[in-house]
């Protein structure tokens, strides 16, 4: 058994001793459990981020050296989801909670998938970047896309998770609209490598290209889950959604329905 797996067996064996019914723990003991869990998964991705981003302004020699650094810490974020999912699901199934108590087990099954999916984002961009090298002499506007692409998906990550510990609702609903953003750069990125493949601008070759794409898609995609984050704490606290410009209503018959904002 090599050492990512082992701990992520020992962080498992841990949850569930957690839960054992004999122990005496209380309700809201281990609520709090779930909570300080997913506290540790959101900091453990959000310093993977982190990382990711200040390697822009290393040296050769750091940068690969923290790239690495980054790939052989995703086992520990795996680790951290998969204990939180089984703290999460043993509260549900021995308290039976509702409520926020449940919409909060519920969000963080969700946020604690999403935090995983963003862990494997930044290690499939750290494995890219690796191959790709530094561009920032050669190809320097590509390279400051992919930086600014990095910042910014970051800053909506820093504060999905600020939103998600503080349960702020007003500031989670702000955070959806900055995705635009990282679309925009997203966009500019796969314009200018197609450029330069076709000879229109720059000299990149078409491996080279292939790499900085998907890191410019797995930065789009931290930034979308991380919105992805915000809503559901926007559930959570309030029991709405808000994906899509969607809200939940009542009909005079009393039966939920969704509706876009537009009235009929």
């Amino acid at each position: 058994m090599d050492e990512g797996a082992f701990c992520s067996e020992v962080v498992i064996w841990i949850s569930v001793r957690e839960f054992d019914m004999g122990s005496g723990a209380t309700s809201s003991q281990e609520f709090a459990a779930v909570r300080k869990r997913l506290e540790e998964l959101a900091s453990a991705v959000l310093e993977q981020s982190r990382t990711l981003r200040s390697t822009f302004g290393a040296s050769d020699g750091k940068r690969l050296e923290v790239l690495a650094r980054i790939i052989a810490k995703d086992a520990e974020v795996d680790s951290l989801e998969l204990s939180l999912d089984d703290l999460t699901v043993a509260f549900m199934n021995y308290r039976a909670p509702l409520g926020r108590d449940l919409r909060y087990a519920i969000g963080a099954i969700d946020v604690a998938a999403g935090l995983e999916r963003v862990g494997d984002c930044v290690r499939s961009i750290a494995r890219n970047m690796i191959d790709i090298g530094v561009m920032s002499d050669e190809m320097p506007l590509i390279w400051g896309v992919l930086k600014d692409l990095s910042e910014k998906s970051n800053l909506i990550l820093e504060k999905a998770v600020a939103a998600l510990l503080s349960g702020d609702v007003k500031a989670a609903e702000s955070i959806p609209p900055l995705d635009n953003v990282v679309d925009a750069l997203q966009d500019q990125a796969h314009d200018m490598v197609l450029k330069s493949l076709r000879g229109v601008s720059g000299n990149l070759d078409p491996e080279t290209g292939l790499l900085v794409v998907a890191c410019a898609n797995k930065f789009e995609s931290i930034a979308d889950i991380a919105c992805h984050i915000a809503e559901t704490v926007v559930y959570i606290v309030q029991g709405r959604r808000i994906r899509h410009g969607q809200a939940p209503v009542l009909s005079k018959a009393g039966e939920n329905k969704e509706e876009d904002g537009s009235k009929s």
